[in-house]
């Protein structure tokens, strides 16, 4: 585009001297010959073909921007939805190490707690050397097992006493 308007900047000139000259020439009374006006219609014909360049170069500017902005454009979309990809495969390996690590603990000491109801005591308690909130919980859990445990054996040497003394 500069080139063409820096072409179209001569025949400008050149355009607008020739017709300052017949202009001047008007003035005084004097009608513009053959000769002047076919230099004028050369030096306007001169501009036109230099302002159909700068068109030219205008629309093929703006045909390579639009191509540059689709072009772009796509790309952005890729970009998009490769992070949203990722983002859903870091919220997925998220998800599994909350369930691996959390939730699949607290439903093992869940189950702990439903066998030692049942009156199975001799089972080993998970996560307990987990140093987090889980392996303070599981610790615990194993605390109540061992009283249990205790518990239960007062109660047997009791019902031994018991029944020694009848």
């Amino acid at each position: 585009i500069s080139a063409a308007r820096a072409a179209a900047e001569n025949d400008f000139r050149r355009y607008v001297a020739t017709a300052r000259k017949i202009a001047v020439a008007a003035q005084s009374g004097a009608i513009p010959d053959g000769p002047q006006l076919r230099a004028f219609l050369i030096t306007f014909s001169r501009l036109e073909e230099s302002m159909a360049k700068i068109s030219d170069s205008v629309e093929a500017f703006a045909a390579l921007s639009q191509s540059q902005t689709e072009a772009t454009t796509r790309q952005t979309w890729w970009i998009a939805l490769a992070g949203l990809a990722l983002g859903l495969g870091v919220l997925a390996a998220i998800a599994y190490a909350a369930r691996h690590y959390l939730v699949a603990v607290i439903l093992q000491l869940a189950e702990n707690v439903k066998i030692m109801a049942d009156g199975k005591l001799d089972i080993a308690i998970a996560a307990t050397e987990r140093p987090d909130e889980i392996g303070s919980l599981a610790r615990s859990v194993g605390t109540l097992r061992d009283g249990l445990i205790r518990s239960r054996a007062d109660t047997a040497k009791q019902a031994d006493m018991i029944v020694a003394s009848i």
